[in-house]
Order: C-alpha cells, then structure tokens, then sequence
C-alpha cells in the first residue's frame, strides 16, 4: 500500500508541475532522543513479535508547480478536494488521492503532511514512517 502513497506523490507533483520543472525527492532517517516503548505486530496469527522504534523514516517530495494557498493546505487532504483542477493540473483526478494517502500513511503509524509558501511556489509534501528494530535487538 506505500506504494499506492508514492506513486500518488509523485504523479501529483508532476502534474502540478510547469513543463521542465524539477521534482525533487528527499528521504533520510531520523534519530529522536525520544524514548520508544515496545510494541507488538501480528505477522499471522500465531506469531506475534515484539518491535521497538528505533527512528524515523522521512521522505519529502517537493515540486515546483503551482502551490497552494494556505487555506488550500489545510483542506489539501478532505475526500474530493480539487484546486481550479482544469486551470492549473495536466490531467484529471477525483480528488481521493491524498485523502488515501494519507489514511494509508497513519495505517502505517505515520504521517502524510503538506507545505507550501504559496501560489507560484510549488508544493512539498512529507511522509514519515516509523523504522522498527526487533525489541531485544540493538540499536542498528
């Protein structure tokens, strides 16, 4: 299903992007001084593990297109949301996308986040995931 939130991302960014404009794409692991407790998964039903965070997984997918407002942002993620779709998008979408996105982002224990600093500013979107270690493992 991470997939699914990537390739909404990715296809997202260049659709809202001017023709030659890049779409940048940074990840990188983040450490917390915040202590973690255990938590435990069910692979199947009669094999739990136990699994302690040992960080932060971010992943940032910035595009140069048209950006948004900020009362544009803080609707960006509603079921059907669509900004002038005809006017500033390269094709159509039903406005589920991120909404979905998102879902699947917190199914994963995550979060799914938007920025922009406005019109003609491009976009950035940031998905962050938890990274586990086994609970009796070291620090990797």
């Amino acid at each position: 299903r991470l997939v699914q939130v990537f390739r909404n991302l990715l296809s997202n960014g260049l659709k809202f992007s001017k023709d030659g404009g890049d779409l940048i794409i940074r990840a990188r692991e983040t450490h917390t001084s915040k202590s973690y407790k255990e938590k435990e998964f069910m692979i199947n039903k009669d094999e739990p593990i136990s699994l302690c965070q040992r960080s932060v997984l971010v992943i940032d997918v910035v595009d140069q297109g048209v950006g948004m407002t900020r009362e544009q942002v803080k609707t960006v993620f509603v079921d059907g949301t669509q900004f002038n779709a005809n006017q500033f998008q390269a094709g159509g979408g039903s406005g589920l996308g991120l909404s979905i996105a998102r879902g699947i982002a917190k199914e994963h224990n995550g979060t799914l986040t938007c920025h922009s600093e406005g019109m003609g500013k491009g976009s950035t979107f940031t998905l962050t995931l938890p990274l586990y270690n086994p609970a009796n493992a070291t620090s990797m």
